[in-house]
């Protein structure tokens, strides 16, 4: 029997799953396109409990389960900017991703957007690209004294 992958609205209760997930994807996915410094700068933002706090409160925050496993969640800021979107490494590959980003786009449309925008890692590159994203520019990010590459995409979404 096939399981299935089941979405729900995020909570504050839930934030030590969200972070936990988010970690370990980084560590996972991130050697094969950024340097240790990098993914360690990358990981400290987990440590900026208000802003992963205002996140789950303000903005369409949905996780995505198998059973009771996060396996993935994403977030729509200000109904068109996708903040995050993260898939456990374990879960790559299986399309989780992509009901995320669906789930992402008919909100915004639901909200009146058609357009969604979102900077994204070399690692999640190809998935944007793959889905309609066109890049639009390269960002150099400095964080803590560490240059960070990553991409502004930007997806035109049809009713």
């Amino acid at each position: 029997m096939e399981k299935r992958l089941k979405f729900f609205k995020a909570s504050i209760s839930d934030l030590e799953e969200i972070q936990k997930l988010f970690v370990q994807t980084i560590k996972a996915a991130g050697p094969a396109h950024y340097n240790p410094a990098q993914i360690n700068t990358w990981i400290s933002s987990v440590k900026n409990t208000s802003r992963w706090t205002e996140a789950i409160k303000d903005q369409y925050f949905l996780l995505s389960k198998i059973e009771d496993t996060l396996v993935g969640f994403a977030s729509l800021k200000g109904g068109c900017y996708i903040d995050f979107m993260y898939v456990h490494y374990k879960h790559f590959r299986k399309g989780i991703a992509k009901q995320l980003l669906a789930q992402l786009e008919k909100e915004a449309l639901e909200l009146g957007h058609y357009e969604l925008t979102a900077d994204v890692s070399k690692t999640a590159l190809a998935f944007f690209e793959l889905n309609g994203f066109k890049m639009e520019k390269e960002n150099q990010n400095i964080r803590n004294g560490v240059l960070i590459t990553n991409y502004r995409m930007k997806k035109i979404l049809q009713d």
